[in-house]
């Protein structure tokens, strides 16, 4: 998708933004269903991926890593 949109990770900053994101999004993922050993931290973590969830996708919609700033 990226080389057929002309658009690549680490030179346009939403896609790098995208990039970190996702890769934040699966960690916490990790964190809720695997590795957490209290219900607490999962938790935390499970609501946590969804906010990173949601930011990224808005960051795709708005093809902005601030979209969040423009919005007022």
């Amino acid at each position: 998708m990226a080389i057929s949109l002309q658009q690549y990770p680490f030179v346009h900053q939403w896609l790098t933004a995208k990039l970190i994101l996702l890769v934040i999004y699966i960690l916490l993922g990790m964190l809720a269903l695997h590795w957490a050993r209290s219900r607490q931290l999962q938790l935390g973590a499970w609501l946590s991926a969804i906010l990173v969830y949601g930011y990224l996708v808005g960051t795709a919609l708005n093809r902005t890593p601030f979209w969040l700033h423009t919005l007022s």
